[in-house]
């Protein structure tokens, strides 16, 4: 029972300096480490998160731009195919194009 008590009262101080060095180090180092890692990564999961999410909605605001000047385009071709054969497309500005064009 004194072997028992003599160890809990000497702590970590065995014989050994390395022993007795790389416990409290190991102790407070490793949660600090595991913490700061821990923030690097959630750091970069949210920079990679929101970095994706901005491309996604540039994506499709090109989408919209380049699908609402093909529609344009489209209805400036139809009023020039259908002009000949006395159809007018349902634009105002179609049917503008087709007045200023005569």
């Amino acid at each position: 029972m004194s072997s028992l008590f003599f160890h809990i009262e000497k702590g970590f101080l065995p014989e050994n300096l390395t022993t007795s060095y790389a416990v409290p180090i190991l102790l407070i180092l490793l949660p600090l480490l595991l913490t700061l890692f821990a923030l690097i990564n959630f750091t970069l999961y949210l920079l990679f998160a929101f970095t994706f999410i901005t491309i996604f909605i540039i994506l499709i605001f090109v989408l919209l731009l380049l699908l609402l000047h093909l529609r344009s385009f489209f209805l400036g071709f139809c009023s020039l195919l259908l002009d000949n054969s006395g159809f007018t497309c349902s634009s105002k500005a179609s049917n503008h194009r087709i007045s200023a064009w005569r």
